[in-house]
């Protein structure tokens, strides 16, 4: 009798092990947009505002093969809302995937996530009379010259020189000079033909492109992938190289064998 108390308990002991070894350690996922600021939904309830950052179970990104795992079991669609700018729903989750026991019966379908989102935002036409759209113009020329300043200048420095004293007159003054001067160092000319060309690193995690991929360097700038392709590739902080030849741009990523088509938003 003791003996099979013993074995009922092992048992138990060894289920719950199995458990808390299959949910593993969270993962966090970040939703950004561009412009940030934008309210985000997700399935119709508002979660915050973006950047948003949740840490969620590992299961609901793929990552974990258990049939203890937490899993997502249905699509979660996203609405960013932020005044000024068209309101943007996407579907954030891969799926329906099978779920198959080792008999191969069907045991029901999860849907997987990425760790991390960015979205860029697009105005919204004008509706302003013609007072309105001179001051909205003005406005717009700040926000402007401010962006194209801090996508220039590290954000650290743009702080600590005071830059964030200037007026819009002066930012853009400062852009462009601080633009020239990029742009004549990183020209290489061969024959008759000029090739520019970007040198940065991803910030933060890499995971490929998927058709409306935006890409957040460390020099400030935002690009976002022009043509439809799909490359799953997964790397922290890869150099990039995007160069400018016959009125495009192309971008290259350290490891990837492949070249991608992109246009910069800032």
């Amino acid at each position: 009798m003791k003996r099979k108390n013993l074995s009922v308990g092992l048992i138990s002991l060894l289920l719950v092990f199995h458990s808390s070894s299959a949910q593993g350690k969270d993962i966090e996922l970040v939703i950004d947009s561009v412009p940030p600021g934008a309210s985000l939904e997700i399935n119709g309830s508002v979660v915050g505002q973006t950047p948003h950052r949740q840490l969620l179970p590992k299961g609901y990104f793929g990552r974990a093969k258990t049939v203890m795992a937490k899993l997502l079991r249905g699509p979660w669609i996203a609405t960013l809302r932020l005044d000024g700018y068209q309101t943007k729903e996407v579907e954030l989750t891969t799926g329906p995937i099978e779920i198959r026991n080792l008999n191969g019966v069907y045991l029901g379908d999860y849907y997987t996530l990425r760790p991390s989102y960015t979205f860029a935002l697009e105005e919204s036409p004008s509706k302003t009379s013609a007072g309105a759209s001179v001051a909205n113009s003005a406005k717009s020329f700040e926000n402007e010259a401010g962006h194209e300043l801090r996508a220039l200048v590290p954000s650290g420095v743009y702080a600590d020189a005071g830059l964030t004293g200037l007026n819009a007159s002066q930012q853009a003054t400062l852009a462009e000079w601080l633009r020239q001067s990029a742009s004549a160092c990183s020209q290489v000319t061969s024959g008759s033909q000029e090739r520019t060309a970007i040198l940065s690193n991803i910030d933060g995690e890499f995971e490929g492109w998927d058709g409306e991929t935006v890409f957040l360097l460390e020099n400030g700038h935002i690009w976002r992938q022009a043509e439809y392709a799909y490359l799953y590739h997964y790397a922290y902080r890869p150099k990039v190289t995007i160069v400018r030849d016959s009125g495009s741009w192309t971008m290259t990523v350290e490891g990837v064998s492949e070249s991608l088509r992109v246009e910069r938003l800032r």
